[in-house]
């Protein structure tokens, strides 16, 4: 058995399918009682608080749909990469461009939104200074964020072509594995910042709307824990990808 074939069996695999399950599950709780972070940024910007975009529906769908679809992917190079490696490194890559998609509507609906609101705020001179701080809480705040999402999402769809050219039994580097670790770490870093320091906007959210902050913690904790133990993952692949070509040389 080769080295990728026997890294993919390895409970670690698994403990990743099932992470991203859980992510799954309380984002879809959290979703259900309005207390995500895409909750609050909608709150915040949209223009149309009682009737959801096209935009705005896709990042909803896209927030709940692609850890299913992630789950799903590393379950099946777990249970099938063995015997159908091809299928399952496809799942992996189809899971990664709806991840994608839903990333890309994200990012660019609330850029859109954020620089309306900055230049709406900037015209009104009066609610500038009262809004001044938690503008600035906000650039803080969001715009690493969205830097971190478009790298995630470029690394990961680099990832799963990494892994489908396995399947193909091409040779892969180890880059494209560690390039994935560490933005899932920065990612993992960034949410238990924001859970630790919270936010002015996620604070008056809460407050000014009487939801119960429960769903959102644990919805956080998730992430967290998901894109940590993913970040181990990919980092541990990179060496066994380091491995297979010690093994071949």
């Amino acid at each position: 058995m080769s080295t990728k074939v026997r890294f993919f069996q390895k409970p670690l695999t698994l403990i990743v399918s099932i992470l991203y399950f859980s992510v799954f599950i309380f984002s879809t709780l959290a979703a259900e009682s309005k207390s995500t972070f895409l909750s609050i940024i909608k709150d915040r910007f949209s223009k149309t608080p009682f009737v959801l975009t096209i935009g705005e529906q896709i990042m909803d769908f896209a927030n709940i749909a692609a850890p299913l679809l992630l789950a799903l992917a590393f379950a099946s190079l777990f249970f099938l990469y063995k015997r159908l490696p091809l299928l399952s490194a496809t799942v992996l890559l189809v899971a990664a461009l709806g991840a994608l998609c839903g990333i890309t509507v994200f990012v660019c609906l609330n850029a859109y939104n954020i620089i309306e609101t900055f230049n709406a705020h900037s015209n009104a001179v009066e609610l500038a200074s009262d809004n001044a701080g938690e503008l600035s809480n906000l650039l803080l705040t969001l715009i690493p964020y969205h830097f971190l999402l478009i790298i995630y999402a470029g690394c990961l769809v680099n990832f799963s072509i990494g892994v489908k050219k396995l399947a193909l039994n091409k040779t892969v580097k180890s880059g494209s594995a560690l390039a994935f670790s560490a933005v899932n770490a920065l990612l993992s870093i960034w949410h238990l910042l924001t859970l630790i320091f919270t936010p002015d906007v996620v604070s008056n959210y809460f407050y000014i709307h009487y939801i119960d902050k429960s769903e959102y913690i644990y919805s956080e904790i998730s992430n967290i824990l998901c894109f940590a133990v993913v970040s181990i993952f990919c980092f541990f692949f990179a060496r066994s990808l380091k491995a297979s070509k010690t093994d071949n040389a």
